[in-house]
Formats: C-alpha cells, sequence, structure tokens
C-alpha cells in the first residue's frame, strides 16, 4: 500500500499486509489508513479552491476500492452517470492515473516485482522498500523517467494514451464490502463536483468525456 504525490515520488509506504486480505482492505491494516480514519494525520484545515468561494477540506485521491471519507475521495459509480459526473470523474482520475504510473514505474524499472519472490518476509518488507526509496532516489534522473511509462493526453483529440506496452500493469484493486459513507464525505465530492463543472472548469473536459 503506498501514497504518492504529484511528482511521481512514493511518500508512504505499507509493506507485509496478510495476502488474504482484499486489496482494499489493505488500507484499513496499516498505520496510515488508522491515523486517517482517526483524523490524526495532522492535514491542513478546509480552504478555499483556487478562483473559487467554495471552501473544502484536503483529500486524497482513491480507487473505488476504498471506502471513502472526508479526506479520501473516491469517483462516482458507473451505473447512471451525468455528464456532470462523468467530468468530475475525469478530473479525479487525472490525478489517479499518476499512482498508475507510479507502481507501472516501479515493477518495469525493478523486475523482482514481475515475479514471485523466493523470500522469507522480512527480507522482502526490505526489498519492497528499498526499491521504493531507489524510485524516488533516481526520480531525479531525467533518462529514469521517460515518457512512454506515462499516460498522455490529447486535449484536442480527447483521447489518453495509455503507457508503452513495456510497462508492466499491476492488477487492479478488488473492492472491499462497503459501508454507508459519511454524508460529508459525499457533500464534499459534489462540491468538488460542482468546482469542477463551474469556476474550476477546464477548457477541453468537455471533449475528453463526449
Amino acid at each position: 500500500m503506498a501514497v504518492v504525490n504529484a511528482n511521481y515520488e512514493f511518500i508512504m509506504v505499507d509493506v507485509e499486509t496478510n495476502g488474504r486480505v482484499s486489496d482494499g482492505g489493505v488500507l484499513q491494516n496499516t498505520i496510515f489508513g488508522q491515523q486517517l480514519k482517526n483524523n490524526a494525520l495532522n492535514i491542513p484545515p478546509p480552504a478555499l479552491l483556487p478562483g473559487s468561494s467554495r471552501k473544502l477540506p484536503y483529500f486524497f485521491v482513491g480507487d473505488d476500492a476504498f471506502p471513502m471519507s472526508q479526506n479520501l475521495l473516491k469517483p462516482y459509480s458507473q451505473t447512471g452517470l451525468t455528464k456532470e459526473n462523468r467530468i468530475y470523474n475525469y478530473r479525479i482520475s487525472r490525478a489517479r492515473r499518476i499512482v498508475e504510473s507510479v507502481f507501472g514505474i516501479l515493477a518495469t524499472r525493478f523486475g523482482v516485482f514481475q515475479r514471485a519472490f523466493p523470500f522469507d518476509p522480512t527480507k522482502i518488507r526490505k526489498i519492497v522498500l528499498a526499491c521504493c526509496y531507489l524510485h524516488n532516489f533516481l526520480r531525479k534522473s531525467r533518462s529514469y523517467l521517460s515518457p512512454s511509462f506515462m499516460f498522455r493526453e490529447d486535449t484536442k483529440s480527447g483521447i489518453i494514451h495509455p503507457p508503452s506496452k513495456e510497462v508492466f500493469q499491476l492488477t487492479e484493486l478488488e473492492k472491499i464490502n462497503k459501508k454507508k459513507s459519511l454524508n460529508i464525505a459525499k457533500q464534499a465530492r459534489d462540491e468538488y463536483n460542482g468546482f469542477c463543472n463551474n469556476e474550476g472548469a477546464v477548457p477541453w473536459q468537455e471533449k475528453m468525456v463526449s
């Protein structure tokens, strides 16, 4: 389980949750997940969005496998989407694609992730963390992060180009049993939806969802 920033760097990595735990459930077994749930991460207080009067909380972007909370937002369900919801999902997906790219880059650059680990869990933890540290260090080199490793958008045609076939793709997360989302989280998502479709709109977004 990892958290990454917009610069394709790992800022939190947690290793060694039992493989029998669902992928989405891993978050609940990490110190990060527990602190997120208990509001103990020292996340800045809600702030005004750029060029807007909307005051909303800072948040992490998560896959649909994760339970939504005030500081962890995810896309709307794919069923019955309005145009406004599709635009919000597109805008959120731009951040999620960075996360997907980071994992793909890590797995491509360090071939150890492309096969089963023939080591005991203690050694595996050290190997995974070492690779993440090295990734962050090598990220400073231009030759390490090839453009072919990342998603690319053509805002004129509305086409999103995935990474090249040479980039190793990790499997999709498995959904956990969903609990009823907090009303405050739903309200925050709806407010961000409104922002993306009004004062926070970008010129090409309707073309990307049409």
